[in-house]
């Protein structure tokens, strides 16, 4: 699969009728304008034992960096998204978007892959 970055988020892991998609969160837009990975850095979702540079060939590389669906859809007070507080679906009625994050996610395979 190409390193593309999609609009939910993550490098693509998937296509669907040969185009890029992500499987995770059923996303096939792909972003606009592909984020400046070079200075950040990404750490495995499972633990902070794997921090290494940024890079959209990372395993489940999901990017949390400035205008990310991570920092705007997030709150910063519940850690829920934004969605969540529709209807009283939540007990944190003042989101708020959480904002950049310092570093990005992957998976190492810590826990195997199967």
């Amino acid at each position: 699969m190409a390193d593309i970055l999609m609009n939910c988020g993550c490098r693509a892991n998937a296509s669907f009728q040969n185009k890029p998609c992500c499987a995770v969160h059923l996303c096939q837009e792909v972003v606009k304008e592909q984020p400046k990975l070079e200075e950040r850095m990404a750490k495995c979702a499972y633990g902070e034992h794997a921090i290494v540079p940024s890079s959209l060939g990372l395993a489940f590389f999901e990017y949390k960096g400035p205008g990310s669906p991570y920092a705007s859809n997030v709150c910063k007070h519940c850690r829920m998204y934004e969605i969540a507080h529709e209807n009283g679906g939540t007990k944190c009625r003042n989101f708020e978007p959480i904002g950049p994050a310092e570093c990005d996610t992957y998976y190492c395979g810590c826990r195997g892959w199967d």
